[in-house]
C-alpha cells in the first residue's frame, strides 16, 4: 500500500508494476514472481525499480545476483543502484565478481563501499587486488565526506591476514583522516 501511495504516476503500467510487487511480496519467491520482480528492475519508475531490488535482497535470491549486478552498473537513478547493490552484497558470490570488481571503482562511494562488502565473500586475488585498487585511487586526497569506503577496504584487507599487503594498503593513503587512521591501525593489529 506504501508503494501504491508513493508511486507519482497513474498509468496503467505503473498500477500493474504495483500490483505485481505486492503480489510478490505475499506469496514470497517462487518460480513465477522471481522473474517477475527481476523485470521490473529495469521500470521506469525508479520507486518500483528500488523496490523490486530490495525485495530480491530480501529474498536472497541467489540467481538474481546477475540481474542486480546489472542494475547497479546500468541504471540512471542512484536509489535504484543503492539498493540493487544493498541487494546483491547480501547475494554475492564467487559469480559475480566480474561485476563486483567494476562497481568498486564507481564514482559513487557508496557504491564503492557496498562492492567492497561483497568483495569480502570471495577469497579471489582478484578481490584483494580491486579492494588495494580503492586504495590506490581514492587514497590520494581527502574526501568532504566520510571515506566509507577506504574503511571498508582496510577492514577487508585486514581479515585477509596477510602481511604483505600492509605496505602497499598503508602507502595509499596519503591524507590525515581520524577514521582512516583507526582503519589502518586495525589493519596492523
Amino acid at each position: 500500500a506504501a508503494l501504491a501511495k508513493a508511486t507519482t504516476s497513474n498509468t496503467a503500467t505503473d498500477t500493474a508494476a504495483v500490483n505485481s510487487l505486492v503480489k510478490a511480496e505475499q506469496t514470497g519467491p517462487t518460480q513465477e514472481s522471481v522473474p517477475t520482480v527481476e523485470g521490473l528492475l529495469t521500470h521506469t519508475d525508479s520507486k518500483i525499480a528500488a523496490r523490486a531490488a530490495w525485495l530480491l535482497g530480501e529474498w536472497k535470491v541467489l540467481p538474481a545476483a546477475l540481474v542486480l549486478a546489472q542494475a547497479a552498473i546500468q541504471h540512471s537513478s542512484p536509489q535504484v543502484r543503492f539498493q540493487a547493490m544493498s541487494a546483491l552484497v547480501r547475494v554475492a558470490g564467487d559469480s559475480v565478481i566480474e561485476q563486483l570488481t567494476t562497481l568498486s571503482s564507481d564514482s559513487d562511494r557508496k557504491i564503492r563501499t557496498l562492492a567492497v562488502q561483497g568483495l569480502r565473500r570471495s577469497n579471489s586475488p582478484r578481490a584483494t587486488t580491486a579492494v588495494l585498487s580503492i586504495l590506490e585511487k581514492q587514497g590520494k586526497e581527502a574526501p568532504q565526506d566520510t571515506p566509507t569506503d577506504l574503511i571498508a577496504a582496510l577492514m577487508f584487507l585486514h581479515d585477509l591476514g596477510d602481511a604483505a599487503i600492509l605496505l602497499p594498503a598503508a602507502s595509499a593513503i596519503t591524507f590525515e583522516n581520524a577514521q582512516v587512521g583507526k582503519g589502518l591501525t586495525f589493519l596492523f593489529q
